[in-house]
């Protein structure tokens, strides 16, 4: 296919354009210019050909440090880290009955390991760290993930989403070493509903963990429910 040619108008329209760009006035000394532009001369549409002007680039990435932003300019202020792939739990939206097969334990990265990744991010402007898994609460050293990136400069907020299985033993301890807060997972408050989702009978366990964290300061407690 051969594009029909464009009218002089056009034609000079574009040739203008790039004109417009070659003359734009540069800062002295020979440095850039820290605005960028896309140019899209012409383009087809339903009444027929047209010049575009020029359009401009994403935001300059912020200057005066290190930073986590993408090509926009947002920031990341944010880490979701999974401390476990294991779960007490067998949602049916989530895993078979039988379970999965669980990461080797070698392969995970040891605590030391991981509050190293976790410093690197709060380096870069990280300033909330949410622990997830899996369950997180079935990672043993938890409490000691906890008091090490509490311990981190500058002290980043610290919070967990877990299904509240067990969270009524540790809830005290956790908010000692410096857990701020918690999200629970819970779908529904009808038992028998919750064994049919969960294929576990533990919504009273869930109920006494949301009561231990409320107990223990980690506020606002909030509930997270997939709706069905």
């Amino acid at each position: 296919l051969v594009a029909p040619p464009l009218p002089p108008a056009e034609e000079q329209a574009d040739g203008s354009e790039d004109d417009r760009d070659e003359e734009r006035e540069q800062p002295p000394g020979g440095e850039q210019r820290a605005d960028h532009y896309l140019t899209v001369p012409v383009v087809a549409g339903r009444l027929g050909w047209r010049v575009m002007t020029s359009l401009p680039m994403p935001r300059a990435r912020p200057t005066g440090g290190a930073s986590l932003a993408d090509t926009f300019g947002r920031v990341a202020r944010d880490l979701r880290v999974s401390v476990t792939d294991r779960c007490n739990l067998r949602c049916t939206y989530c895993m078979p009955a039988e379970g999965l097969p669980w990461m080797p334990r070698a392969e995970m990265l040891t605590d030391e390991e991981l509050l190293r990744v976790i410093r690197v991010f709060v380096r870069l402007g990280v300033r909330q760290v949410r622990l997830t898994g899996g369950e997180p609460l079935l990672r043993r050293s938890l409490v000691d993930v906890v008091a090490g990136i509490a311990a981190l400069e500058p002290r980043p907020s610290i919070a967990m989403t877990t299904n509240g299985v067990g969270l009524e033993r540790v809830a005290g301890r956790l908010a000692d070493a410096g857990l701020d807060r918690v999200n629970i997972s819970l779908d529904t408050i009808d038992s028998e509903t919750f064994s049919r989702l969960t294929r576990r009978d533990r919504l009273n366990d869930v109920e006494k963990g949301l009561a231990a964290a409320a107990e223990a300061g980690l506020t606002p407690v909030k509930v997270n429910a997939v709706a069905m």
